[in-house]
């Protein structure tokens, strides 16, 4: 039995909701996700 698990948190500060920001939000938290390396999941 495995008792530790990996925990990725990301804090970060995105676009506010106003009016065309949506847009940049989205932008953001894509770029994001592809510079962050997530290792893939490995069977134990």
């Amino acid at each position: 039995m495995n008792c530790y698990n990996k925990l990725l948190l990301v804090c970060s500060h995105l676009a506010s909701g106003e009016k065309g920001d949506k847009m940049r939000r989205n932008t953001d938290v894509a770029e994001i996700l592809f510079y962050t390396p997530f290792p893939k999941h490995q069977n134990p």
